[in-house]
């Protein structure tokens, strides 16, 4: 629902975590959700699923990287 919402209004992108302490089969199912919504309506999107490992400088690193190339023009 707040997909459909949220790509309804002036939104440029979507950074979607797809990995995390939450059951795998709901992430891989918010992932699909995201990859299918935005492919639809051509919104760039980036999950970012790899691993958890390298603490918070790389976690915050990858989520700035995911943001730069949905916001960057191909």
């Amino acid at each position: 629902m707040l997909l459909t919402r949220v790509l309804d209004t002036h939104v440029r992108g979507v950074v979607y975590e797809a990995s995390g302490s939450v059951e795998p089969d709901v992430l891989a199912g918010g992932a699909s959700r995201v990859r299918s919504f935005c492919s639809r309506s051509r919104i760039p999107f980036e999950l970012l699923d790899g691993p958890l490992g390298g603490g918070w400088e790389r976690w915050v690193k990858g989520g700035a990287d995911a943001v730069d190339a949905v916001l960057t023009p191909p």
